[in-house]
């Protein structure tokens, strides 16, 4: 049996702590006389930097009698934001006193330790009196050997294993096996043949087993975003310190350019693995604490299945594999959500972990900044309205009409708040000043630029209200617009999208009529309005979701709208039920009462719509069609954008390894992703003139070899695509082809360069 390091006693803690403190001093000093344990420094180091921090912070707070799952959340978060803090005292007090490298190995280890240290003086002056308590908050590991347990452990293998087959072999088994195994789970789960104790368990071995299935995919990373943050993370290793000069809004993340240089120098790990494996490891906590947030208003097995669906929106894995500094970022995002529901703290514990998580936030993501602005600012003042005296009679008098609950007093449902709420005035005015300062001083005002840019945009675009090809086609899909024109298996598809979308809305207007029944804090009913607000924004709104991107905001509001699709699912059975039983009643004997009924709602809605619409959006389904819609399931043979094999790979780090800073080099869309990783500022796109400089290399990928056509960014109404056009279609280039030498060839990439006269 186990308990939360939280709830030890004092120096048993402190004697873990300086165990993990002394082994990593060890393995760095063994490291500096030319020995490198591998596996046991990436493991300790894993503890030491993602674990230890936090817990003594938790103890500093004298935070208690919480359950292990809520401890490992609040220690990583913790844990990440006592990195940051390290990792700016270094970069910008190390070099005053004449360390002019403190991003680098032994700096770090020697400040790390200092600080931990300081943190177990503290943590043992603040709680050395503390009682372990007497309530068993303790976790046997025995149910880690059930054979579920098991099973449930092996989702992450399977997810690693099959990458690679598909990378070698280009054969999906392994990965369409993993699929159908979490598919299976779920239902298991649905039948309440999985205990609530491993519900944990399951949600974060199923999100490491889906993120690892695509991050695993490729020998490089992909993605345009997370190609530049590699790039910018990699300057900060090669200098030894933060630039924070350089001119890019990614270059003010500290979630790039600092988490990742720290993880990869104390865990002696290249940062491409960290990217690949420590950040999809840390983004699992974060359907772990949204199942949290709403276990303690909905229950555990109605949460479980939110956050199933919640992985299953194919704007989330996806999405946040290729986004690094956006996956640190919702770590807190989902916090600060979890802390607004949380009643166990005191005011200063919760003040204190909700201003940490908000800076830390900002610190890790400019745009999620000014979008949690926007959704908490106006879910406090929408806070600030329904406690108003005239507000609470006109709700109160509402469902006289409508017949649903009434008597919404001060004191009673929803509207009940405390001074201990997080959307506080305070809470969001250091939001907004942090934002604000963080970014002036840091990017220069590039994002303060890049809003008025966006809202003049949306201006602009009103009075093209009604014209096609204003909104993104996601949106116009979600309209069903195009719909017939669709591929039958699209079409299915497209049914089971819009029926989740049609729960949701259901769900909302349940919550919001039904309250009481459902007990919910007024923080989470504010946040759940202002999601729908502006996820209905996005749609109405030309140009309004396309300069974020749409994906972006659906992603981010499902992180309140998620319970609401199951709510709508509970809505529709019950009022099913109540007319299949008043027509029994009425004609015929009773077959099964409606208690019963109820009962198997949830099992009904995961195998007629959650597993299905999972099926779909992992692209199982689509896996034995003509019609691709996973990277990791291929097809194999199409041409997917920012990913790579092993042969390009090979060649970009041959051209990297004598680029001299001031080269030009021209590839494609996506072959200019991968020299951007090491060469960003002088890797170029082929222009649609075909024109390259004669002084320039040229970088040419499997598919531009094989199929003589490059990829180029190209714009539909709004949205941008890329398309593939033949090497016929951009005669200057061609010719400079002919014109070229090649210097490196491999069978799956080339790299050219004008031929010299006479040659």
């Amino acid at each position: 049996m186990i308990t939360s390091p939280n709830d030890w006693e004092i120096k048993k803690l402190l004697r873990l702590v300086f165990a993990v403190v002394l082994s990593m001093i060890g393995l760095v000093e063994l490291w500096a006389l030319g020995f490198n344990i591998s596996i046991l420094r990436q493991i300790i180091g894993f503890i030491f930097l993602t674990f230890v921090p936090g817990i003594l912070i938790l103890r500093i707070m004298k935070i208690h009698s919480i359950s292990i799952v809520e401890s490992l959340i609040y220690a990583v978060a913790l844990s990440i934001a006592f990195i940051y803090a390290t990792g700016l005292f270094a970069n910008f007090v190390l070099p005053l006193i004449g360390i002019i490298e403190p991003i680098s190995l032994i700096p770090l280890t020697i400040i790390l330790n200092i600080f931990i240290l300081l943190l177990c003086s503290i943590a043992y002056l603040r709680d050395k009196d503390f009682t372990p308590p007497s309530m068993d908050l303790r976790f046997n590991v025995k149910e880690l050997l059930y054979p579920i347990c098991l099973l449930v452990l092996l989702l992450p293998i399977l997810a690693i294993l099959g990458a690679q087959f598909v990378n070698v072999y280009e054969d999906n088994t392994i990965l369409l096996i993993l699929l159908g195994l979490i598919a299976c789970i779920v239902g298991l789960v649905s039948f309440n043949l999985i205990t609530e104790k491993l519900y944990p368990l399951v949600i974060i071995m199923i999100a490491v087993g889906l993120l690892f299935h695509q991050s695993f995919i490729s020998p490089s990373i992909y993605g345009s975003d997370i190609s530049i943050e590699y790039y910018l993370q990699n300057l900060v290793l090669n200098n030894k310190f933060w630039d924070f000069s350089v001119s890019h809004n990614y270059n003010n993340c500290l979630s790039i350019v600092l988490l990742c240089p720290i993880y990869s120098l104390i865990l002696s790990m290249d940062s491409l693995w960290v990217f690949k494996i420590i950040y999809p490891l840390l983004y699992s906590l974060v359907p772990l604490a949204l199942y949290q947030t709403f276990k303690k208003q909905f229950g555990p097995e109605n949460s479980f299945m939110a956050i199933f669906f919640f992985l299953a929106i194919p704007m989330v894995i996806p999405v946040m594999i290729s986004h690094a500094r956006q996956m640190i970022a919702e770590i807190y995002f989902a916090v600060i959500i979890l802390l607004m529901v949380e009643k166990r703290f005191n005011s200063l514990q919760k003040s204190v972990l909700s201003m940490i998580s908000c800076i830390s936030l900002i610190l890790s993501h400019y745009a999620l900044a000014y979008i949690s602005i926007l959704l908490w600012g106006l879910g406090y003042i929408l806070i600030l309205m329904a406690k108003h005296p005239w507000i609470l009679v006109l709700w109160n008098k509402l469902p006289n009409f409508s017949g649903l609950a009434a008597d919404l007093s001060p004191d009673i449902g929803p509207i009940k708040t405390t001074s201990r709420s997080v959307l506080n005035m305070s809470f969001i005015l250091v939001l907004i000043i942090f934002t604000l300062t963080w970014h002036l001083h840091i990017s220069n005002s590039s994002m303060f630029n890049r809003i008025v840019i966006i809202g003049k945009g949306i201006y602009d675009a009103l009075g093209e209200f009604f014209k096609p090809g204003v909104r993104e086609s996601m949106v116009e899909s979600g309209l069903g617009l195009k719909f017939f024109q669709l591929p039958i298996l699209t079409k299915v598809y497209r049914v089971f999208q819009y029926l989740t979308q049609l729960l949701i809305i259901i769900g909302f207007f349940v919550m919001l009529f039904d309250i009481r029944r459902f007990k919910l804090r007024i923080e989470f009913i504010a946040l759940d309005i202002i999601a729908f607000v502006v996820l209905f924004s996005c749609i109405a709104l030309p140009r309004f979701g396309a300069y974020l991107g749409f994906e972006r905001f659906y992603h981010i509001v499902s992180f309140m709208l998620a319970p609401l699709f199951i709510i709508g699912g509970e809505a529709i059975w019950r009022g099913c039920s109540g007319l299949l039983d008043r027509a029994i009643r009425t004609t015929g004997p009773k077959m099964l009462n409606l208690s019963s009924r109820q009962s198997i709602y949830l099992p009904f809605l995961a195998l007629v719509i959650i597993i299905p619409y999972f099926l779909f959006t992992s692209g199982f389904v689509f896996a034995f069609s003509k019609h691709s819609s996973s990277r990791a399931l291929g097809p194999y043979k199409k041409d997917y954008y920012a990913l790579y094999n092993q042969l390009e790979v090979n060649a970009a780090l041959w051209l990297w390894a004598d680029l001299s800073n001031d080269a030009k080099v021209y590839a494609d869309s996506t072959g200019a992703l991968l020299i951007n990783q090491r060469h960003y500022g002088n890797t170029y796109k082929i222009p649609a003139s075909g024109k390259v400089p004669d002084d320039a290399y040229i970088f040419l990928r499997s598919w531009n070899i094989n199929y003589n056509e490059i990829l180029v960014p190209a714009f539909q109404g709004v949205n941008h695509v890329y398309v593939n056009v033949n090497l016929m279609n951009r005669p200057l280039f061609s010719k400079r082809l002919n014109h070229s030498n090649a210097i490196y060839v491999n069978g799956g990439a080339k790299i050219l360069t004008k031929r010299v006269s006479g040659d």
